[in-house]
């Protein structure tokens, strides 16, 4: 919605011992320094007037937010207008070993 077809739209994915990163970055519009503290309250829209997010209920990201801090972790993003956006996902990695419950 928020990058043009001649834009380009990332995703990376890195890990250490105890955790695991996502980046997902676009060449999109961004979002300005205002909306940034918003993004990711429910029913918070940004006015994008001319883009193509039409019908959005402003849920999405709210949505994100909630499933990865029930994973113990964290979103954050940065942006800048004209620039694009870059969003990260940090989520704890488990110990694999699966326990005797005997």
């Amino acid at each position: 919605r928020y990058t043009s077809a001649n834009g380009s739209i990332s995703l990376r994915l890195n890990s250490d011992n105890d955790k695991v990163s996502i980046e997902v970055e676009d060449t999109g519009i961004g979002i300005s320094p205002q909306s940034l503290p918003h993004i990711f309250e429910r029913f918070y829209r940004v006015n994008q007037t001319g883009t193509k997010a039409k019908g959005s209920f402003g849920l999405g990201l709210n949505i994100v937010q909630q499933i990865v801090q029930a994973h113990g972790g964290q979103i954050t993003v940065t942006s800048k207008v004209g620039h694009g956006s870059t969003f990260r996902v940090v989520l704890p990695l488990r110990d694999r070993t699966i326990e005797n419950e005997n």
